[in-house]
């Protein structure tokens, strides 16, 4: 079936969001031709990264009714000077250092032209209105004079727990569908505050009725979780958020900016810890400066996103969502200045789109035509994995098609073997330790 016409492909895509964008690669790692088609003027679909004079394009489209996966969108319409230099993610994300995500970016070489940039911290929002750095090592957990000894060796048991293969132990056995604060107050005996910490800063729960541990098997990327609806904010900001009032338990060795402003952090706001926030949900700010090559120089942009787990059909994102933005700007005049206002804001909500079927095959073992299952909102740092594991398991069934289809024996030398997602790279005759 081979055919050598410049207009016939092996594989047609439709959608370059990261689902797709990651099938695609993979797809043409293995050898096949691939046409990769969007009907947006951009690339990345949902999960685009806009210039600020397309995100207010953007917005005035999801108005119009043009993207259903989004609704309720509020926003300035002014373009910003520098609007080219802005990066703005739809859905944001951090990438986990270890996850089906980071391995594919390693294995198909992607991680060779790639820059990463670590957080520079993780912090909580407490009910007093200060923020606390969440310590990022064991050392900084021992050094933190706000954690008691007693404390100290309940966490090192449950984090030496939950670094394990902890299926089969005996601490979760019948306790699987307990909420997870809840189970780690009784299990492991943890104070309320180390809780809150680690629930909602460190696994990310959206909400106080999670179950502890779910486990992640593949077919449950296909589920869409508990979160139907996201509410979501994007403001620019000409001045630098720095907690000037924090209570830190952080590393010390940690990198921090002179004047202790932050240009890539995480603040999470549990549930009931923000006056007007949410009393069942937990919010999470995501702030990108310069140094994340995102913004233009002294330019800082600030995600909200706050999941809702019982949305109101009469909602509103602004008013959901302006608690937590008066919060973080609280922190961006200084101790005794007044804050400073955004130069540009917009609310949106973020609808999870329902998967149209248990699966995202046809009946039949080879089908010319694969529903690709939304990418649906489960924890903060997830969505990039969520995409690879999907993106992996649509790949061996296209293959098993495409084999099918044209005749061809698996490349595996054991009959029905699956082929590699990303197959060993080929060395490169230049490659060296030394570049």
């Amino acid at each position: 079936m081979a055919n050598d016409d410049e207009n016939f492909f092996d594989a047609i895509i439709v959608g370059t969001g990261l689902t797709e964008s990651i099938l695609a690669a993979a797809l043409s790692k293995a050898k096949y031709k691939v046409a990769h088609i969007d009907s947006n003027p951009y690339y990345g679909g949902n999960e685009a990264s806009l210039s600020q004079d397309e995100l207010v394009k953007w917005g005035e489209q999801v108005s119009n009714g043009l993207h259903p996966s989004f609704s309720s969108y509020s926003g300035d319409s002014q373009i910003l000077p520098f609007s080219r230099q802005y990066s703005i993610c739809l859905r944001p994300a951090i990438l986990p250092s270890l996850g089906p995500l980071i391995t594919g970016l390693i294995a198909s070489g992607v991680a060779k032209y790639s820059g990463f940039k670590l957080l520079d911290s993780v912090n909580i929002y407490d009910y007093d209105g200060t923020v606390k750095s969440v310590p990022g090592s064991k050392d900084a957990i021992f050094k933190s004079k706000d954690i008691s000894l007693i404390e100290k060796r309940r966490l090192m048991r449950f984090l030496t727990f939950a670094s394990g293969d902890f299926e089969d132990k005996p601490e979760i056995q019948g306790k699987e569908e307990q909420p997870f604060p809840e189970y780690l107050k009784t299990t492991f005996q943890l104070s309320d505050a180390t809780v809150v910490v680690i629930a909602y800063a460190l696994a990310h729960c959206a909400a106080s009725s999670v179950p502890p541990f779910e486990i992640s098997l593949p077919a449950d990327a296909f589920r869409s979780g508990l979160v139907p609806q996201v509410a979501r904010c994007i403001a620019i900001l000409d001045k630098p958020v720095s907690f000037h009032n924090t209570q830190t338990t952080a590393d010390p060795d940690s990198p921090s900016s002179p004047n202790g402003s932050v240009d890539s952090t995480v603040l999470v706001f549990p549930p009931a810890s923000l006056p007007g926030g949410s009393q069942t949900n937990a919010g999470t700010v995501f702030i990108n400066g310069e140094g994340s090559l995102s913004t233009p120089k002294e330019r800082w942009i600030v995600y909200i996103m706050v999941p809702l787990t019982s949305p109101d059909s009469g909602s509103d994102a602004e008013v959901i969502l302006r608690p937590y933005l008066d919060a973080v700007l609280h922190f961006t005049g200084g101790p005794e200045a007044a804050p400073t206002q955004p130069l540009s804001t917009a609310f949106f909500f973020d609808i999870q789109q329902p998967d149209q079927s248990s699966t995202p095959f046809a009946s039949q073992d080879t089908p010319r035509h694969f529903l690709i299952p939304p990418l649906a909102y489960s924890t903060f740092p997830e969505l990039p994995d969520n995409a690879a594991k999907i993106a992996e398991i649509v790949f061996h069934q296209a293959i098993r098609s495409l084999r099918a289809f044209k005749g061809d024996a698996p490349a595996a030398s054991t009959e029905g073997e699956e082929a590699d997602f990303w197959p060993p790279m080929e060395p490169e005759e230049d490659d060296s330790d030394d570049d």
